[in-house]
């Protein structure tokens, strides 16, 4: 009988861009949207505790990397065009540009 694997803290991920990280198993890469936010206080919906924990909410299963890194991609890319002035295709573009880049810089493999 195979052992159950322990889940992993949010800090023993493997980081992609800031907010996200990814596991991995024998069949999928796993992202999780992760960060720090401040504890609640139990029994209430709204009262915070002043402590800061990490968190990691689960996004996905993927077959492949290059999947993944595309959900990434196309999530950050409608989150910053939703906060930015996002006129026309062009603008759309230049948005998504910048967030590839900055997963390029983050699985440059020339360095090896």
């Amino acid at each position: 009988m195979a052992s159950k694997k322990e889940p992993k803290k949010p800090s023993e991920l493997i980081h992609i861009i800031d907010g996200y990280a990814f596991d991995y198993d024998e069949s999928n890469y796993i992202l999780y949207a992760v960060g720090m936010r401040e504890k609640g206080v139990f029994g209430s919906a709204t009262e915070k505790s002043g402590e800061m924990v990490e968190y990691k909410n689960l996004l996905g299963f993927y077959s492949n990397i290059t999947t993944m890194c595309m959900a990434v991609l196309n999530i950050e890319t409608k989150k910053s065009a939703e906060n930015a002035n996002v006129q026309t295709l062009g603008d759309f573009i230049a948005i998504m540009e910048q967030i590839a880049n900055k997963i390029r810089s983050a699985i440059d493999i020339t360095a090896f």
